[in-house]
């Protein structure tokens, strides 16, 4: 990774850009070695010029880390995916219910109620379980 990261800056200092692929790319390798902290960095910084990730990496990151519990980053990955409009109904279930198993119910119902006015669908069960459980 350390040499993927000097060519990618390399590139930059002699005019060439990476492009999607390239962060495609990278970003798998990071999500492949779980490094948590990288992925975010590197999300942001596609974003920030202005590339899209793919909803296939985004959601491999989310379940990466739902499974760390870094939550924090969780939070900021999801709403990568809402502001780019690549959010799918599988993965936003299966974040929902993580909040709920992992005692975040304010923070599931707050992110269950933007799915809905975004227009994912939630299954019944996962509207049963919050409505359950306040």
């Amino acid at each position: 990774m350390d040499v993927a990261y000097e060519f990618m800056d390399e590139m930059v200092f002699h005019g060439a850009f990476p492009n999607s692929k390239t962060y495609s790319w990278i970003l798998k390798s990071l999500i492949k070695s779980k490094k948590l902290l990288e992925i975010h960095v590197l999300l942001m910084g596609m974003v920030k010029n202005e590339f899209v990730p793919s909803p296939s990496i985004c959601d491999s990151a989310m379940n990466l880390l739902m499974d760390s519990k870094d939550w924090g980053t969780t939070l900021k990955v999801w709403k990568i995916m809402i502001m780019n409009d690549i959010a799918g109904e599988e993965i936003g279930n299966s974040f929902i219910i993580c909040l709920c198993y992992n005692k975040r119910l304010p923070e599931a119902c707050k992110y269950a109620e933007d799915m809905i006015d975004s227009g994912i669908k939630l299954q019944s069960s996962i509207l049963f379980k919050l409505r359950s459980s306040l």
